[in-house]
Formats: C-alpha cells, structure tokens, sequence
C-alpha cells in the first residue's frame, strides 16, 4: 500500500511538470514584431533576447520627429500572462502563419517596411517585407492596409500588451 501512495505522488509530481511544459512552451523565447516607413512612425514589440528585460514585453512607440530632436521613444515594459501568450500561439496557428513567405514587398519602396521574428522551441518564423503582408493561405496580400492578417496580429500584440 505504501509503495501505491509514492507512485501515485510520483506520477502526480511528473504530471505537474508535463503541464508547466506545455505551458512554458507557449511562451517564445524571443519575439520581435516592427513596423513604419515614410508615412507612419515606428511601432514596436519585443520579447526575450530582444526585449533586453527578460520575461518582459517590451512596446516601443517612436515618436515622428524630422531624426535631428534627438527625442527618445515612448517605451513600456508588460509582463504577459500564461493565458495569453497561449492564445497569442494559438492565433499564430490559426493564421497559418508558420507557411508564410519569407519576404513580401510591393512595387513601391516608400510603403511601410515591417518585421516579424518569433522563435519558439519547436517552430520559427522570421520574414520582412514593405508594402505587402502575407496571407494565411499562402502568398502576400498588396493592400497593407487592409491585410486581415497584419490587423489581426497587431491587435494581439496590443491585447496582451494591454491586459
């Protein structure tokens, strides 16, 4: 009977480590997603090595300045829910987003240049691009402003900025 109690303790404390597991690796090792170009200033965000505040998500709003006030960029630091970084790599899977091209531009290089890295333990995506977004079914979508895939990561990226 005794040995039945620590193998059920022992299975029950391997359990507990198997679910922190899953859920660490929710959360990327790094992330980096920036936007901006001609027409609009730059918006960032930035976790884990990129962030240089570890376990913290960095948001950085710079400022349109004409390069010379030598003003510093608006930045705060979040600290991100389990929670929410599940649902951040739940909407990545959703959008397809481990098929998307590795550069999508447009014809125009004034159009607003981006950047999106994130690296997780078993996936990885590093692609840039102006002008165009990537589309979840494969290819770029030209129209930057209305790609459904650039407004959705956005907004997740400010929800679990803001929570």
């Amino acid at each position: 009977m005794r040995y039945c109690r620590i193998a059920t303790a022992v299975v029950a404390v391997l359990a507990s480590f198997q679910i922190g597991a899953s859920h660490a690796a929710e959360e990327p090792l790094s992330l980096e997603y920036s936007v901006g170009g001609f027409t609009m200033r730059e918006h960032a965000f930035y976790y884990g090595k990129a962030s240089r505040a570890p376990g913290l998500l960095l948001e950085v709003d710079f400022e349109a300045t004409d390069g010379a006030s030598g003003k510093p960029p608006n930045a705060r630091h979040f600290t991100v829910s389990q929670t929410s970084w599940h649902s951040f790599r739940k909407l990545l899977d959703d959008m397809k987003a481990w098929t998307w091209n590795a550069n999508c531009t447009s014809a125009n290089e004034d159009d607003v240049a981006w950047k999106f890295t994130v690296i997780y333990p078993d996936r990885s995506i590093d692609i840039r691009g102006y002008g165009a977004f990537p589309r979840a079914g494969g290819g770029c979508n030209l129209d930057w402003v209305k790609s459904g895939e650039r407004r959705r990561l956005e907004a997740m990226l400010r929800k679990i900025a803001d929570q």
